[in-house]
């Protein structure tokens, strides 16, 4: 899953990235979570940011340990339009969702 991670982060952006929004971050963990399902329990919270590693959940959350503070939401379109779409053996992409802490 790694691999496919950098692959698409090395997929080249189609026009300017457009913010979502920003987060702060206190726990020391980012849960991403799958919208319809149930969420994660403080325990596999504590667990991740303890363990500093990612971790991931049955219900397809994935939890990932991140230093304390405030971090930038952004979406970058890869296809301007659906023939353009990126395929790849897990699916089609049209965008990513890119998280950086804020540095200022």
């Amino acid at each position: 899953m790694k691999e496919l991670g950098l692959r698409v982060n090395r997929l080249p952006v189609q026009g300017q990235p457009h913010p979502l929004g920003s987060i702060e971050l206190k726990s020391g963990c980012l849960g991403l979570l799958v919208p319809f399902e149930p969420g994660c329990s403080a325990e596999q919270v504590e667990s991740t940011v303890r363990s500093g590693q990612p971790l991931h959940v049955d219900n397809g959350h994935v939890l990932v340990p991140l230093p304390p503070g405030t971090y930038d939401i952004v979406d970058e379109s890869l296809a301007e339009t659906r023939s353009d779409w990126v395929d790849d053996e897990l699916g089609r992409y049209q965008a990513r969702i890119r998280i950086t802490r804020r540095t200022t």
